[in-house]
């Protein structure tokens, strides 16, 4: 290894200097210095999110950011862009974060940062409360399957990788089948809900979305059991290593004082926030 002369380091050390840093802080500054935390999420997936009739964000993800939030000094404010344009990166400061349930695909990181895990939750295969000729995954082979575009439910139904590290590929039993993109799982579940008119003739999505649509009289029913189970994160754009590591502080804490298990049982009753 060469060893630097005096000379050579000093010009090396000015050179750093006059760098503007890696990890200026530039989006934590800017929440910082404005009150507001802008988070993306879904409008229309309960018990994830949603807004009430009095159009007031509800549900697990909105009541995790207000605590985000909370704990950073600052208000929230929520925004509803496509699910593919938040998968996407390139959000150019329209929002800070997102919480909505992404899962950490090593795709996806090649454009976002992923601070913190803080669900685990299983998604299944719907279908009809009456049709009695898919009463399996391996039914729906062949099968119209209705997804959300861009979704981890959406590469489960086409067999691509998950990519997700530590996480054991899933066993795919649904093969052949002829996958529909919705923009929204509101637009899908509406869809088979229309039973024998539907232009699918099931749909791959989130138990938990799944069984609040059942208890809500969706004519709904989940086919065998879980297709997988998966990890969901809080995302950012990467090039601020200090807002990601506040974010992953934060909910650190919630896993640690509990307050994510507490909101995971108001919303789900059932705590989802630990590794199954």
């Amino acid at each position: 290894m060469r060893i630097l002369t005096a000379a050579w380091a000093f010009v090396l050390a000015l050179m750093l200097a006059a760098a503007p840093p890696a990890s200026a802080g530039a989006v934590l500054d800017r929440i910082m210095a404005n009150g507001v935390l802008r988070v993306a999420t879904d409008p229309a997936w309960p018990p994830f999110s949603f807004l009430d009739d009095n159009g007031q964000w509800q549900g697990f993800d909105p009541a995790v950011a207000r605590e985000i939030a909370k704990r950073m000094g600052v208000q929230v404010e929520f925004v509803a862009p496509p699910w593919e344009r938040i998968t996407a990166g390139g959000w150019k400061g329209e929002w800070d974060v997102s919480v909505g349930g992404m899962s950490p695909t090593e795709d996806r990181a090649k454009h976002l940062a992923f601070p913190a895990i803080y669900t685990y939750s299983p998604s299944v295969l719907a279908v009809h409360k009456d049709n009695d000729t898919i009463v399996s995954p391996a039914d729906a082979s062949g099968k119209r399957v209705g997804v959300l575009g861009e979704s981890i439910f959406e590469k489960y139904v086409r067999q691509q990788p998950m990519g997700m590290a530590g996480e054991q590929p899933p066993v795919y039993r649904i093969s052949n089948a002829e996958v529909v993109v919705f923009e929204t799982s509101e637009a899908a579940s509406d869809e088979l809900a229309k039973g024998s008119t539907a232009r699918i003739d099931a749909m791959v999505d989130d138990i938990m979305y799944i069984l609040h649509l059942i208890k809500n009289g969706a004519p709904l029913k989940i086919v065998g059991q879980p297709l997988y189970y998966g990890p969901a994160a809080i995302a950012i754009e990467p090039g601020d290593p200090a807002f990601e590591k506040r974010l992953s502080e934060i909910i650190a804490a919630m896993h640690a004082d509990g307050t994510l298990s507490a909101l995971s049982t108001r919303y789900f009753s059932v705590d989802l926030t630990r590794k199954f």
